[in-house]
C-alpha cells in the first residue's frame, strides 16, 4: 500500500467519462468510439490533467528550485523554493504569492521534489489558466507513464494479482491516451476525479502498482488499429452493458457487454439505497432541470443488460426522460450505486431502492478481473474478455 496515500477502497471507479450530461430527448451529437492514433507517438507521452477549476485560489509548495514559463516558454522568474504560497487569479493577470504576472497560462516547473497542491505532490509541472469567469485553474503536465503510477493505486487494490494489475495499467493507459487526442485542442484532457479516472498523484504512488505499470510501458488496446475508449468500473452485477447507454457515443465492437460471474458475491455486488424527493428535485433543479413539483421518478428502457437506460420524470403535470447514468451522478454514486435496479419503488416522501453493482456497467469489471486473476487468467486473457477482440499492441 501507499504510504503518504493508503489505498481508498470505497472510491474504486464509479463513472470514467467526461460527456455532457442532459434529457434523454434532446438532440445530440455522438461522438466517435475509435480514433486514428498519430504517426509519430512522442505527443502521446505526455498528459494534461486539471487538478482544479474554476477556483478562487490554490496553496501551493515547492521544496526546490523551480521556474516559471510564459505559453510560448519564455522563463518568467525563477525561485529556490515555495513554502505555503498562495496564488490566484487577478483582473488582469495571475498573482503567485506578491508577484504578478500578466500572462495566461503560464506554468511552473520543478526538476526535483514535486509540486503539493490540496496536500498532494504532483511530478514535473503545473500550468495556471486565468478562466473567463476571473477564476483560477490548475492543469499537471507530466509523462503518461508517470501519471499512471498516481492512477493504479487508486483504481485498483495493489495486493491484487499481479495480471489484474497489469490488465487494468493496460486499460488506464489506453483511456487516457484515447481522451487525449479526442481533447487535443483543450486545455485538459482530463480531471483527475471519478469523472476520468482517479488520480491522486506521486503522493498515491506503490511500488506494485508501479511495477505494473513498468511491465506494460507503451502498451494499449486498439481495435482494427485504431484506440477507443477503455471503459471499466468497479463491479457490473453479473453482465457488463454496452458504451452508448451511457453516453453519446458510437457503437463499438469491443465495448457491447459480456456475461461476467466473476464479481459474484464481492463487496459491491448488491447494495440498496434511499432518496427523499426533496434530494432529487434539488439535484433536478441544481443541473438546469425547470420544474417546481417532484411528483414521480421511474427508471424505464431497460437495456440488454437489464438496466435502465433513462429515467422517466414526472413534474408539474408533464414529464420528461433523463438519462439514467446522468441522474445517478447528480445524485450521488456513492449512495445510487448503478442503474442496475432490482427494486425501484417509493413510499410517501422517499424512493427506495436495491440494486447490483456499482458505475456505469460498461467495460472492465474491476471486481470481475481481480476474480479472474485469481483463477489464473493472464493480463492479455482478462482485457480480452472484457474487450473482446481488441489486441494489445505497444505505440512504439
Amino acid at each position: 500500500m501507499p504510504t503518504a496515500f493508503p489505498f481508498i477502497q470505497w472510491i474504486l471507479v464509479i463513472s470514467i467519462a467526461l460527456w455532457p450530461l442532459h434529457s434523454a430527448e434532446a438532440a445530440r451529437e455522438i461522438k466517435p468510439s475509435s480514433l486514428v492514433l498519430p504517426a509519430q507517438s512522442e505527443p502521446l507521452r505526455w498528459v494534461r490533467v486539471a487538478l482544479a477549476q474554476d477556483v478562487p485560489q490554490v496553496i501551493i509548495d515547492i521544496q526546490a528550485a523551480y521556474r516559471i514559463h510564459s505559453s510560448d516558454g519564455r522563463e518568467l522568474f525563477r525561485g529556490n523554493r515555495m513554502v505555503g504560497t498562495r496564488i490566484e487569479a487577478t483582473a488582469d493577470g495571475i498573482r503567485i504569492g506578491p508577484q504578478v504576472f500578466f500572462q495566461s497560462p503560464i506554468t511552473i516547473h520543478t526538476d526535483e521534489g514535486g509540486i503539493k497542491l490540496g496536500g498532494r505532490l504532483y511530478r514535473d509541472s503545473i500550468t495556471l489558466l486565468h478562466g473567463k469567469s476571473g477564476r483560477l485553474s490548475v492543469v499537471n503536465a507530466l509523462l503518461l507513464e508517470d501519471y499512471l503510477k498516481g492512477v493504479l493505486p487508486i483504481e485498483v487494490n495493489p495486493n491484487w494479482p499481479f495480471e489484474t494489475l497489469k490488465a487494468q495499467a493496460i486499460a488506464s493507459r489506453t483511456y487516457a491516451i484515447f481522451k487525449s487526442l479526442e481533447n487535443r485542442d483543450a486545455p485538459f484532457s482530463m480531471t483527475r476525479d471519478v469523472l476520468s479516472q482517479v488520480y491522486a498523484g506521486k503522493s498515491a504512488e506503490n511500488s506494485i502498482t508501479s511495477r505494473a505499470v513498468d511491465e506494460t510501458a507503451g502498451q494499449i488496446l486498439t481495435y482494427g488499429g485504431k484506440i477507443f475508449p477503455t471503459y471499466f468500473h468497479s463491479t457490473c452485477g453479473g453482465k457488463t452493458t454496452a458504451a452508448e447507454t451511457n453516453w453519446d457515443i458510437a457503437a463499438h465492437p469491443s465495448l457491447r457487454g459480456v456475461d461476467c460471474p466473476f464479481c459474484q458475491g464481492t463487496k459491491h455486488y448488491r447494495w440498496e439505497g434511499e432518496f427523499s424527493v426533496a434530494e432529487i428535485q434539488e439535484a433536478l433543479k441544481k443541473n438546469g432541470f425547470a420544474l417546481s413539483r417532484l411528483e414521480d421518478v421511474t427508471p424505464v428502457d431497460l437495456d440488454a443488460s437489464g438496466r435502465a437506460q433513462n429515467f422517466l420524470i414526472r413534474f408539474d403535470g408533464k414529464s420528461k426522460k433523463l438519462r439514467a447514468n446522468d441522474l445517478r451522478l447528480w445524485l450521488d454514486p456513492f449512495r445510487l450505486r448503478s442503474t442496475f435496479f432490482r427494486h425501484f419503488g417509493r413510499s410517501g416522501n422517499t424512493f427506495q431502492m436495491t440494486g447490483r453493482g456499482w458505475g456505469h456497467g460498461a467495460g472492465m469489471c474491476q471486481w470481475g478481473s481481480e476474480k479472474l486473476g485469481e483463477l489464473g487468467y493472464s493480463h492479455s486473457q482478462i482485457l480480452d474478455y472484457y474487450y473482446p477482440d481488441a489486441q494489445v499492441r505497444n505505440l512504439v
